[in-house]
């Protein structure tokens, strides 16, 4: 950990958190086939990379691991994992996930609600900061029906910076834990600087909403019943 301090006060802009993931058991995980799972342990080395400033970030694969990772293990995180990568903009209340639909590039716009999540009084220590317990629901359409999932983020307002793994941000501190659907991303390396040494740039491709997503997956895969297949 850097943490910088200027006059007393401390000032932090800029920061690059580096998240290992664990897979969550369930009845899937216990009964999904061979190949599935041969993938999983090609990727299970991958890790994420959050870069942020005051009010954008970007998250994604760590590209300094790509040599050491089976291109087979890389595509299962990307696609599976993580989904794609993401850029939040704050500043303009959004939240693009980049994605590839037959080469190509889609973002697929998400307003964000700040208000869905629920602050609880629970904290626990990661390492040596404190952090504390948010939650929310999410509610997962796809071909074979609709599930509802507890999101769990474990935050720290120690360290300034209101964002997380994948889409999951606005909470009062950086998310240095989050359980989403499937996965549990857990921060292993935080990095703070309080100049500007980082270059967060938009993500490019095609900007979707949701349901323009959907109709497109609809249109060219059998069985897809919604946007929230993610």
């Amino acid at each position: 950990m850097i943490f910088l301090e200027v006059n007393g006060q401390t000032q932090i802009q800029f920061g690059r958190v580096t998240y290992g993931f664990t897979e969550i058991k369930s009845e899937f995980t216990e009964n999904r086939d061979e190949i599935f799972d041969k993938l999983r342990k090609q990727g299970e080395d991958v890790t994420f990379i959050l870069s942020f400033s005051d009010s954008k970030s970007v998250f994604e694969i760590a590209t300094t691991l790509e040599n050491d990772i089976s291109p087979l293990g890389k595509s299962w995180a990307e696609n599976i994992v993580s989904k794609g990568r993401y850029y939040t903009d704050l500043e303009q209340n959004v939240v693009y996930r980049q994605t590839d639909v037959y080469g190509e590039k889609i973002l697929i716009r998400y307003p964000i609600d700040s208000r869905n999540w629920k602050l609880t009084n629970e904290s626990k220590f990661l390492g040596k900061y404190k952090t504390f317990k948010a939650i929310k629901n999410e509610t997962v359409e796809n071909s074979v029906g609709t599930f509802n999932f507890e999101i769990v983020a474990w935050y720290c307002p120690q360290l300034p910076g209101q964002f997380g793994p994948k889409e999951f941000n606005s909470l009062p501190g950086l998310i240095l834990e989050l359980r989403d659907t499937h996965f549990t991303f857990y921060a292993t390396e935080i990095e703070i600087m309080k100049s500007e040494s980082l270059d967060i740039k938009p993500l490019k491709g095609k900007i979707l909403t949701e349901k323009e997503y959907s109709n497109k997956i609809k249109a060219i895969t059998p069985g897809f019943s919604s946007p929230q297949n993610r």
